[in-house]
């Protein structure tokens, strides 16, 4: 269960209290004594501020109290007439240290502040044992999972791809595969300030709506599709998705990839460029736990009969492929190669990470008409179109692009760590090759732009003293 959107609706509070209610009908319904549950926040000073101080303060004495016991850690207990039961208030820094810990029932405070694998890891820990001749929660008991978030912050697409999207829009695109088994288990309750009838009357007017306009959609109106942090807040699905069409033979084609093995992605993009300089990624290529040779041959079996002008790959790839205890090898570059899928190596100068994100906000840039109500606004009836595309089957693309935050360090850089950025970064090489405009062949085009171009091509030969061996053919036509 996932309670997340705009900020103030009490999401906090709604955990903790929560896990008391669930200590206590453990006791009373199941008769189930001493059952552990876990409140968990990113980290110390979080768990301490969102929860530890508020918990001291607001659960009952007479019900139990918070201790740090040496055996079990920080936790509020129930007293021994009413279970036992105590919750286990814990950090994230490193959900690998509660491995073999057992928790009847988890919340997590702010689950976007964590990456997808945090919440495996805790998904993995949701258990309880069954002791015979002792009260035990019944056959089937599904043990819950509980969180709440407000949009953005590194673990935002893989919850919008978890509960927003599927939920709330019935898009199932994105959902984990391994999930698929329990997905009907998954439930949304969207947040709102307004749900909140303790906080002060004017806080949704005076505090949420008057925030900076991408903030505000966030939090005062949980929009998951605009978020504070967000890296290309210029990218809009309407605009920039299009659906797949039959690309003219002499639009140039080139490719670009980002290599990874495990736990990092593999993801290769393929990008034809318009007469007008328009950008089309067309196909995307993306997984893991795949050799150079495999992804070669997957490659060469998609591209089939394409010309592609040039294809750019990562510059790590032209470092050692290590094979067994062997310290030098075959490059993965040249392992691509062998196989006869030929790279030479993106752009990695310095500063070219930064110059290659700028060069993606670049093509992104769009202009709308603001006398048009917004839900009315589309791609036809901008005032400037923007000058990339990407097909709706580049489903990994689309998925990330949108997810990247800024790093808290170096702003005008992509945060890496616990991002997926893999076809992002193969985006930014294939943009960096400056690809020029498609030439059309007259032969192409309708018979009036080949008239006028034709024209237009023995003007430029007449003012240069020339004969072109076109003047013939435009003497014999009627203009």
């Amino acid at each position: 269960m996932l309670y997340g959107g705009a900020a103030g609706g009490g999401k906090s509070w709604i955990l903790r209290w929560w896990l008391l209610a669930f200590l206590l009908e453990s006791f009373t319904r199941y008769g189930v004594r001493n059952v552990r549950v876990g409140l968990f926040c990113e980290d110390y000073p979080a768990l301490k501020d969102r929860q530890i101080a508020k918990i001291e303060t607001e659960f009952p004495r007479w019900l139990g109290s918070l201790k740090d016991d040496r055996a079990l850690g920080l936790i509020w207990r129930l007293k021994p007439e009413y279970g036992g039961g105590f919750i286990a208030l814990r950090n994230l820094d490193d959900p690998g240290k509660y491995d073999s810990i057992e928790f009847a029932a988890i919340a997590v405070d702010e689950l976007g502040k964590n990456s997808q694998h945090v919440f495996d890891e805790l998904r993995k820990r949701l258990r309880w044992p069954c002791v015979p001749g002792e009260p035990s929660f019944p056959e089937g008991f599904i043990h819950p999972f509980g969180a709440g978030t407000n949009p953005g912050g590194k673990g935002h697409n893989w919850i919008k791809n978890i509960w927003i999207d599927p939920l709330l829009k019935d898009d199932w695109t994105n959902f984990p595969k391994h999930l698929e088994k329990i997905k009907h288990r998954f439930k949304f309750i969207q947040a709102r300030a307004s749900d909140n009838k303790f906080n002060p009357e004017d806080y949704y007017e005076m505090n949420l709506q008057t925030l900076p306009d991408q903030m505000r959609k966030a939090m005062a109106d949980g929009d998951w599709d605009l978020w504070e942090g967000q890296f290309y807040n210029e990218y809009r699905e309407k605009y920039h998705v299009v659906e797949p069409f039959e690309i003219p033979d002499f639009w140039q084609k080139f490719w670009a990839g980002d290599w990874g093995y495990d736990p990092d992605y593999f993801c290769g993009l393929w990008f034809a460029v318009s007469p007008s300089g328009d950008i089309y990624v067309y196909r995307e290529i993306y997984g893991r736990k795949k050799v150079p040779s495999k992804w070669a041959e997957l490659m060469l079996e998609a591209t089939g009969a394409e010309q592609l002008a040039y294809k750019k790959l990562d510059p790590k790839a032209w470092g050692s492929w290590l094979r067994g205890e062997s310290q030098t090898g075959v490059s993965i570059a040249e392992s691509f190669g062998a196989c006869g899928w030929d790279c030479t190596p993106a752009a990695a100068g310095p500063g070219d990470r930064i110059i290659g994100w700028t060069r993606i906000r670049e093509y992104l840039a769009y202009e709308e008409d603001e006398s048009i109500p917004e839900v009315l606004r589309c791609l036809e009836n901008l005032k400037i179109k923007p000058k990339l595309y990407v097909f709706r089957n580049c489903r990994n693309l689309i998925r990330t692009l949108p997810a990247l935050i800024h790093d808290e360090i170096r702003v005008e850089d992509v945060q890496r760590k616990g991002l997926e950025d893999h076809a992002p970064d193969a985006l930014r090489y294939g943009l960096m090759t400056r690809p020029p405009i498609s030439i059309q062949p007259i032969a192409e085009m309708e018979t009036d732009w080949q008239d006028a171009t034709l024209l237009f091509r023995q003007r430029l030969l007449e003012q240069q003293g020339l004969e072109s061996p076109f003047a013939q053919a435009i003497r014999d036509r009627d203009y």
